[in-house]
């Protein structure tokens, strides 16, 4: 019998449980807001997943880096990079950037991030990274 591993990096047991309702059946509703980003960090070359909260407008998704000081997981898109991102059991290829502070583009992640999370307090210099959908995988993940 051969056990097959995942290649990428998951964080800790607290990500684990967040992610969990995005798995299980029994959690429905709980992550229309929660998808997993799954990406090859640009130094490293570690393959990397993580839970984030996004908002979604048609193709792009915006995901704000609240207390980006403490967290370094965002750099990686400074330049444009490719990912895969799991919404509603669907995996999704894209790619994602971070919306350079004091422009059109952050303000506008801005506004469609505090639409969807209208209670949502968020200081001006909070970053967002947006992604671009290309379209979904072929596979489906049973919910």
């Amino acid at each position: 019998m051969t056990t097959s591993t995942s290649r990428y990096q998951e964080q800790a047991f607290g990500a684990s449980v967040i992610l969990s309702p995005l798995r299980s059946p029994l959690a429905l509703g709980l992550g229309h807001n929660l998808c997993q980003l799954r990406y090859q960090a640009r130094l490293s070359g570690r393959h990397i997943a993580l839970p984030v909260s996004y908002a979604r407008t048609g193709d792009s998704i915006v995901v704000r880096v609240a207390r980006a000081d403490t967290k370094t997981w965002w750099r990686n898109f400074r330049t444009p990079r490719p990912l895969s991102v799991l919404l509603d059991g669907r995996w999704y290829r894209g790619t994602g950037h971070v919306a350079q502070p004091d422009s059109l583009e952050r303000e506008e992640a801005a506004a469609i991030y505090q639409a969807a999370f209208p209670r949502v307090r968020m200081p001006s210099t909070d970053p967002f990274v947006v992604i671009e959908l290309a379209g979904a995988d072929e596979h489906r993940i049973a919910l």
